[in-house]
């Protein structure tokens, strides 16, 4: 999976509209990312944007309603979407949150979601599809998202020192290692069964 750009609004402490392109020549050619600036500057809250779209929560806010607190205060929506691609397709993830008639203070309504393949047809527009889907063609659910892809400030110790058993999947899926596992197993079980066989004839 990889994120190519994500355009969002009234987010916490950054009102308006925001966009950062990661597919940006500057951010390409160097390899290599860093948010920095100081605390409550919003870095976080990119992260947050991000996560929000594609998986309706953030790692600071697991809670329900996420998007009644991270909405921009005096604010009545907030929205956020990321283009990504996995596995040779590029997507658009649309998510937002809005008060009703957009009055800061009122009424939270449901979020509104939208995926889509990019110029393409739309995938899903129901919540239970869209996160369905998303975990689908992500290949990550939540957790395993927040503990690779978009790890929050303060745990990447916590990633380093987790099992083993439950750090490898990840890595796997990341760096599509899987496929040595797969064939492994296959081998395994070919192997089985010719011993299996010639154990029979004998």
């Amino acid at each position: 999976m990889r994120i190519h750009n994500v355009t969002f609004e009234n987010i916490n402490s950054l009102y308006g509209r925001h966009a950062i392109d990661f597919d940006d020549k500057n951010i390409r050619d160097s390899g290599l990312l860093l948010i920095y600036g100081a605390m409550g500057s919003g870095k976080t809250t990119i992260m947050d944007a991000v996560t929000l779209c594609l998986y309706g929560k953030t790692p600071r806010l697991e809670e329900e309603k996420p998007g009644a607190v991270l909405m921009s205060q005096g604010t009545g929506s907030c929205s956020s979407e990321v283009t990504f691609s996995s596995d040779g397709t590029t997507y658009l993830a649309f998510w937002s949150k809005a008060t009703a008639r957009r009055r800061p203070n009122a009424t939270l309504q449901p979020a509104k979601v939208r995926l889509s393949v990019k110029g393409g047809k739309i995938l899903a527009e129901k919540l239970s599809d869209y996160y369905r889907m998303i975990v689908e063609i992500a290949h990550l659910d939540y957790g395993q998202f927040v503990t690779s892809v978009m790890l929050p400030q303060g745990k990447f110790a916590s990633f380093l020192l987790e099992k083993s058993s439950e750090r490898a999947p990840i890595l796997e899926e990341i760096t599509k290692t899987n496929i040595y596992s797969d064939i492994s197993i296959r081998v395994q079980a070919h192997f089985s069964a010719e011993q299996r066989e010639l154990e029979r004839m004998q």
